[in-house]
């Protein structure tokens, strides 16, 4: 029984499946989703997976031996062998699941890291590059108030929202303040009004 599970195991479209669940189950367990959201799109992941692979030629074949070239414990056997498969790629797909959610957290602790390091002067040479862009310099928060502010009032301004700015730059992950892009002065313009409430 056991070299019939190998056979299948390594047979074309199982090794097709098994890369795709490696890609699949590590993005699921990378991403941010919540534990339950990410249980939930899981289930028809899986549903997809095993219609792949219960219509593969191999499964196809063994069904065929169950029903009509088989018998006794045999049978009982081949039926096994099935489920063995069945259970190897949702067992994989938990596993690349684990290895995801392991690289997403050594992420977030190397991002928070980063971000307790980030400097008053760190954040003001970061805005003042996001506030040179054209876009950036015409209208918005930057234009109307980082602009025209004094070099010891955006010190102020920064050291005075530090822990505020920081968070926002750890949501951006590694692109930092540019990931938000055009969305950015509306977040500043945010952080602006909760500094002065």
């Amino acid at each position: 029984m056991f070299e019939v599970y190998l056979d299948g195991l390594l047979s074309g479209r199982q090794i097709f499946i098994a890369i795709c669940t490696f890609f699949v189950g590590s993005a699921m367990g990378n991403s941010r989703l919540g534990f339950i959201w990410k249980l939930f799109w899981s289930l028809p992941i899986l549903l997809i997976q095993q219609g792949f692979l219960l219509g593969s030629e191999y499964m196809e074949s063994l069904d065929f031996l169950i029903r009509h070239g088989a018998a006794g414990s045999r049978s009982e056997d081949l039926a096994y062998v099935i489920l063995f498969l069945i259970a190897t790629h949702v067992s994989l797909y938990f596993a690349f699941w684990g290895l995801g959610a392991a690289g997403r957290e050594t992420l977030d602790t190397e991002l928070r890291e980063n971000a307790a390091q980030i400097t008053t002067d760190d954040m003001i040479r970061e805005l003042n590059v996001i506030a040179a862009h054209p876009e950036m310099s015409m209208s918005g928060w930057l234009a109307q108030r980082w602009l025209p502010m004094s070099e010891p009032e955006r010190r102020e301004w920064v050291s005075s929202r530090l822990p505020a700015l920081r968070e926002l730059w750890l949501q951006g992950e590694e692109g930092g303040l540019h990931a938000f892009e055009l969305e950015l002065p509306q977040q500043l313009a945010i952080i602006d009004m909760e500094g002065t409430s």
